[in-house]
């Protein structure tokens, strides 16, 4: 299971050692840096300092040396070393601290002027530096013997100083302690504040969870409490309370179809169970008899109608059905749809008034789309009072091909709209008419939602009611 909390300390913390080493580091090499030049250019003072002691007469080099003004030249556990030779590796002079040990690293170039880490000639690490340079000449031996001067050149020669790298390795070492010291201990500082901000920072999250989790069935009327959640989680609070208010809308809706459907089959079982009574209680002759019959025909057809609704609805929500994409041609498709309605066009004087055009061809599912015609001007016919009209049109509108219902409405009102396609909902509320079980209009939104129609249900200006079913053109 994936674990926000242990993602963030996962993350974090590597992340934050990295930072800290690479800190460090950049740290630790910056002092190195600034102590190796500040070494480097003290032998660097030293090594022409001890060069500029160096004559030339005609006689040979002289070495002008005071021990007293460099004693860290002088034999010692912390002694330093210097030593000059000729180009051909002859040694003119050396450090009282070189009488008894070998030369300085007697294998390296003598013309380069260079500085490296080497060993000192007790076996310390240390750090050398080679100058290659020419003598000057001694100018009272040079106005003595002026033909001499002339004549021969200074010899070049090199001098080499070395010194311990305590001065360097003893701060580098302290500084490498203390970063290590300092981060073992940012470390662990470091985990117990991101274990900690990561716990206060998802206390915010469990704290919804556990009010989520505390809503149930019958307490979808409540709310998340959004007024203190941090900025990134009010979206999240926002959504949620959407879900419960569409959770609520649901179930409320459930429960008035579960209580309305009861009320729907208990009407016809209970009539069914009184001629059952009354025929077994006095038998009635044959003609009565024959009439008992009929009505419970009729009250078994009107339960079959309630059931079929019921269960092409249940498909229809749980997208069960299997469209067929077919092409349709409208009008002959709603002339007999209407077919079944004239005798009550007839009897109440409506007038219908159909102008799609023969030529009218759609793209979708001929059962779908005569099931939701069917179910539209049933209402349209049962609901018109009379002498009242019907009028159906087509109509292009950008991706879709409109077919407009309106008929004459003496009923219903605006507030009512929201309640039409809800299941069993009429606007008489005792439900007398034994025709319809209100399941038509439910039935027509799950079958156009199923296809990908969108039927809207209006009034117009005059208060007439108007069906628009929108069928995408392929």
């Amino acid at each position: 299971m994936k674990s926000i909390r242990r993602r963030l300390i996962i993350t974090l913390l590597p992340a934050f050692a990295v930072v800290t080493v690479a800190g460090g580091s950049i740290l630790y090499i910056a002092v190195r840096t600034l102590l190796i030049q500040q070494f480097d250019a003290a032998l660097r003072t030293k090594v022409r300092s001890l060069a500029s002691l160096t004559t030339w007469t005609p006689q040979g080099i002289d070495f002008d040396f005071a021990d007293e003004y460099m004693p860290e030249f002088q034999p010692g556990p912390n002694a330093e070393y210097f030593e000059i030779r000729l180009a051909d590796g002859t040694v003119l002079e050396r450090s009282h601290s070189l009488k008894l040990a070998d030369s300085i690293q007697p294998e390296i170039n003598l013309h380069k002027s260079v500085i490296w880490n080497g060993g000192l000639p007790d076996g310390r690490p240390g750090r050398l530096a080679i100058f290659s340079f020419q003598p000057q000449a001694d100018r009272e031996s040079e106005t003595e013997s002026v033909t001499e001067t002339i004549a021969i050149d200074p010899p070049r020669a090199t001098v080499i100083v070395a010194r311990s790298r305590a001065e360097i390795d003893r701060p580098l070492n302290a500084l490498l302690a203390g970063l290590l010291g300092a981060g073992a201990a940012m470390a662990a500082a470091l985990a117990m504040v991101v274990l900690r901000a990561v716990g206060a920072g998802l206390q915010p999250l469990r704290r919804l969870g556990s009010e989520v989790e505390a809503i149930d069935v019958s307490s979808l009327s409540a709310r998340l409490d959004s007024t203190d959640v941090p900025s990134e989680l009010e979206p999240m609070c926002t959504k949620l309370n959407e879900l419960l208010e569409r959770l609520q809308n649901a179930f409320a809706r459930e429960r008035r179809f579960s209580a309305a459907a009861a009320h729907e089959l208990r009407t016809p079982v209970a009539e069914l169970r009184t001629l059952a009574e009354v025929s077994l209680k006095w038998p009635a002759e044959p003609t009565a008899q024959q009439r008992t019959i009929k009505q419970a025909l009729d009250i078994a057809l009107q339960m079959e109608r309630m059931i079929e609704s019921l269960l092409r609805l249940a498909r229809a929500q749980q997208s069960e059905l299997i469209l067929r994409n077919e092409a349709v041609a409208i009008r002959p498709l709603l002339e007999i749809v209407m077919h079944a309605h004239e005798p009550t066009i007839s009897r109440k004087s409506i007038v219908l008034q159909n102008d799609i055009p023969a030529s009218l061809v759609v793209q979708g599912d001929r059962a779908i789309l005569t099931s939701i015609f069917a179910n539209l001007l049933d209402n349209a016919v049962e609901y018109t009072p009379e002498c009242g009209y019907i009028h159906i049109e087509a109509v292009r509108h950008g991706q879709a091909t409109n077919i407009v219902i309106t008929n004459t409405n003496h009923s219903l009102e605006q507030e009512d709209l929201e309640y039409l396609s809800e299941p069993y909902w009429r606007k008489d509320a005792s439900h007398s008419d034994p025709g319809h079980c209100g399941l038509g209009l439910t039935l027509v939104q799950q079958l156009a939602t199923a296809a990908g129609i969108t039927v809207q249900l209006s009034l117009n200006d005059s208060g007439d009611v108007v069906a628009r079913i929108a069928i995408p053109n392929v």
